[in-house]
């Protein structure tokens, strides 16, 4: 089970989150669909993501690589993925919160379409 957020993770961020398993090759997210146009039940769906070995750019918190969806419902799309390293402290905790509420800002379809 993933590790609660803080009380203080904005909405953004919280609303963003994604369930995701690893394995050795891919990251793996897991979906719960509905069509509540056609009153259909909800629909388990997963993408297989692989990624390249190299990344295509380091930064303060971490770096960025490249993804491929090679199974699920997006295969053939690629995607740019920033790797973020824990931290304990929670200064850099407070710096984390706000890298991620900049990327899910940014990771909406209307603003990168």
């Amino acid at each position: 089970m993933a590790p609660a957020m803080p009380p203080t993770t904005p909405d953004l961020v919280r609303d963003s989150k994604l369930e995701t398993s690893f394995d050795e090759t891919f990251t793996i997210h897991h979906y719960d669909e509905s069509d509540d146009e056609k009153h259909k039940r909800s629909n388990q769906r997963s993408e297989y993501w692989e990624e390249d070995s190299e990344p295509l750019a380091r930064g303060g918190f971490g770096a960025v690589f490249l993804q491929r969806c090679i199974k699920g419902k997006r295969t053939h799309e690629l995607r740019a993925v920033k790797k973020i390293a824990r931290s304990t402290t929670r200064a850099r905790q407070f710096n984390h919160i706000s890298e991620l509420e900049t990327i899910a800002k940014f990771s909406q379809r209307r603003v990168s379409s």
